[in-house]
């Protein structure tokens, strides 16, 4: 917040699309990448269809640990890509 914003300001954002983009595979894409691969590996490997559902989304769960991660990292060094441009004045 560089330009003085309050809480209950409405404003105006710029947000970077390429980090928008990227952000929005890493959260939907990747969980469900790690559910297909890892299904597909455990059924290739067990045979057991229930078991090979159990691992992919235990595996499916844990893969939003490295996202949580990846986003304090972000937090932390302010690259997240959004930024407030202007506070929005109401006209009567």
């Amino acid at each position: 917040n560089t330009i003085g914003a309050k809480i209950g300001d409405k404003v105006g954002l710029s947000v970077n699309s390429k980090m928008l983009l990227g952000s929005s595979l890493l959260v939907f894409g990747l969980p469900l990448l790690v559910l297909l691969i890892s299904v597909i590996l455990a059924n290739l490997a067990f045979d057991n269809q229930i078991f090979s559902l159990s691992i992919g989304l235990a595996l499916f769960f844990l893969s939003f640990i490295p996202i949580k991660i990846y986003d304090k990292h972000l937090r932390k060094t302010n690259v997240c890509g959004i930024k407030i441009v202007e506070i929005i004045e109401d006209k009567p």
